[in-house]
């Protein structure tokens, strides 16, 4: 058992210690809530919409993007405790319209596969940017049939947001009704989440956070996102779920809890809660947040004796994180309204630290280490559906030009790359900041890599010039 310490100094004024992260961090807005202890504990500091001023407060609702996908598995494993499907079955078998390109390899992809992102589709393809499609998750699922695979099903870990969004399809083909009626009437209301919205039409009745982005204009660090969501299809992978921090915690408490309710009632089984906390297949080293495996809808970070549970989340300009120690019955849920990528890792090493006492592992370059590596055969261009990075060298360093979006290749960043080990490497900003890890992955004969890992996603090497 983790070590747990009683009445810890960072709870006993847990609203001033929210109030000075978010302003030593210059968000505008953070709630967090944290169980610990069979007790809770909320906090809620700064404005919803710098353009507005309205405050945030406890019932505050925000986006919490890519922790949908734990929302979407649990449906998924309820239909597995109601003998409607069986994970290890094909997707084809309920979803008679799921195809790829390649028809035989879509007929071997199985559900389980979708949920722990051992699928191969490729997980950033959008489909379409409609906000109000009807039928969205049938049509993402036929547009899916134009796409490759970018490795065989089950062989290894890349993040699908594709997948997802296929797996929400899957649930409203077996429940013959939308994914939004069934976190509704399946998850918010069995639980008991007031402040918790499945479809956007929906959220002028609450409290809402909007998103901020970098303000390049002015002295303001922030303005006002251009964009609300991402397009609805994209909705049980992480584009619409909109929740307080307070009824996440509600969320993981029955994850925790053997799947019960507050009131006792059952709501997922104790053996999908079990299975979902259960390690799928290892991801690379050094991935986001020192996760070492992806687990359905969850990913771990094992530590030492101890395992914790989460996932995080990314919206246009907000950030999510609700991470869980179930040996302890911890849940932490954090959630802020801007593209500020270093508070939530910050704030989950500090909590684990002063509550549990786990040290989250700190990855450090060597730089030292290039001088011994063949980096030649690194270099070359590497695509996703969305995005490209070009890896080049330069007397004897190697950089990454990043294009989000290959369609526009005049908006990138660029990374100068320090190696960790002998085939991954940390990222740093032009300004000189850490950042992101990267890994070069499958080496053929020569040496030459077949993927780059980065954000979780396998980039393939595209042939060709490059090589």
């Amino acid at each position: 058992m983790v070590e747990v310490r009683l009445a810890p100094d960072i709870l006993k004024n847990f609203q001033g210690y929210i109030e000075q992260v978010q302003k030593q961090y210059n968000v505008p807005a953070l709630s967090v809530a944290i169980l610990f202890n069979n007790k809770r504990y909320s906090a809620t500091s700064g404005v919803l919409n710098l353009d507005t001023g309205v405050e945030a407060t406890s019932d505050s609702i925000f986006q919490i993007a890519s922790i949908s996908k734990v929302f979407t598995a649990s449906l998924i494993m309820q239909l597995v405790d109601e003998g409607k499907l069986l994970l290890d079955a094909p997707v084809k078998q309920y979803l008679r319209d799921f195809n790829l390109a390649d028809s035989a390899t879509a007929e071997k992809i199985t559900v389980a596969q979708l949920l722990n992102h051992t699928n191969g589709i490729p997980g950033d393809f959008i489909g379409n940017n409609s906000y109000t499609e009807q039928n969205p998750l049938a049509r993402y699922v036929d547009r899916c049939s134009a796409l490759y695979l970018i490795h065989p099903p089950g062989e290894r870990y890349s993040y699908s947001n594709a997948a997802y969004n296929i797996a929400g399809r899957l649930i409203e083909v077996i429940l013959g009704t939308t994914w939004f009626d069934a976190i509704e009437e399946r998850i918010f209301k069995p639980l008991g989440m007031k402040q918790a919205v499945a479809h956007p039409s929906q959220v002028i009745k609450h409290r809402v956070a909007l998103g901020h982005v970098p303000n390049t204009d002015n002295e303001k660090p922030w303005s006002v996102s251009p964009d609300c969501y991402f397009p609805i299809c994209w909705a049980p992978c992480g584009s619409v779920l909109t929740l307080s921090a307070s009824d996440l915690i509600t969320f993981a408490e029955a994850h925790l809890n053997e799947g019960r309710t507050q009131a006792g009632l059952s709501w997922l089984s104790p053996t999908s809660v079990k299975l979902m906390q259960q390690a799928q297949t290892p991801m690379p080293s050094y991935s986001y947040m020192s996760n070492t495996h992806c687990a359905l809808g969850w990913h771990l970070t094992k530590e030492k004796n101890t395992v914790v549970v989460g996932h995080f989340g990314t919206g246009p300009g907000q950030k999510s994180m609700l991470q869980l120690v179930p040996e302890n019955k911890l849940a932490i849920a954090a959630l802020h309204n801007s593209t500020n990528a270093d508070l939530l890792p910050a704030l989950l090493a500090k909590l684990l630290s002063d509550l549990v006492n786990i040290q989250l592992p700190e990855i450090t370059a060597k730089p030292g280490l290039a001088k011994s590596m063949s980096l030649e055969p690194l270099v070359g261009r590497y695509e996703s559906s969305l995005s490209a990075f070009v890896v080049s060298l330069n007397k004897g360093e190697l950089s990454i030009t990043y294009m989000l979006f290959k369609q526009a290749p005049e908006e990138t960043e660029r990374w100068s790359l320090s190696p960790i080990d002998n085939d991954t490497f940390l990222a740093y900003n032009e300004i000189g900041e850490p950042g992101l890890t990267l890994s070069f992955l499958d080496f053929d004969p020569l040496g030459k890599p077949t993927y780059l890992y980065c954000m979780g996603r396998l980039i393939p090497k595209v042939k060709g010039e490059y090589q």
